[in-house]
């Protein structure tokens, strides 16, 4: 019950982030148009996992939305980009007790929500310096798009794997 709380109130938050109403948007979209959005989002998508694994705090922060959108146990938080960049460096440090080396790209599922919002669910790895698989997991994440591209609004809290868009 409490995923289904986080998108309620997702649903909620962007519905007033564009200037048309997104089911308007969506009605406008032809399959190339969709097409264009999950190539461009699987993209940004990429870049993300490149960068982060790349441990450069100014680029992964020049990813996010500002504000990003935190969900918590007791609603959402509006982070700056000033907040990201020290929840970063936390990651980073507590990374770095571990083996962790850098993270695979495994693949995209984008969910076309309008022209400019996306949810993009994300296949990926967390490779040991050694080489071996530490993790294999799914990140979700709300896209929406700015006038300098696609940049991360939101990480969506939940346990599922790839998401279904039907």
């Amino acid at each position: 019950m409490k995923y289904h709380s986080y998108f309620i109130a997702l649903g909620l938050l962007i519905a007033g982030l564009g200037e048309t109403p997104a089911i308007a948007q969506q009605a406008s979209m032809n399959a190339a148009d969709v097409a264009k959005i999950q190539a461009d989002v699987g993209a940004a998508a990429s870049t993300w996992v490149k960068t982060f694994s790349s441990r450069d705090i100014p680029a992964i922060v020049a990813k996010w939305a500002n504000p990003a959108i935190q969900f918590e146990p007791n609603g959402i938080k509006l982070l700056t980009p000033a907040d990201l960049e020290a929840n970063y460096k936390k990651t980073f440090v507590e990374l770095a007790k571990t083996p962790f080396d850098h993270s695979e790209d495994l693949g995209h599922v984008v969910c076309v929500m309008s022209p400019t919002m996306a949810i993009s669910s994300d296949h990926f790895r967390r490779i040991a310096k050694d080489g071996s698989v530490i993790l294999e997991g799914y990140g979700h994440y709300l896209y929406t798009k700015k006038a300098d591209g696609w940049r991360m609004t939101a990480a969506i809290p939940t346990p599922l794997k790839n998401m279904n868009c039907n």
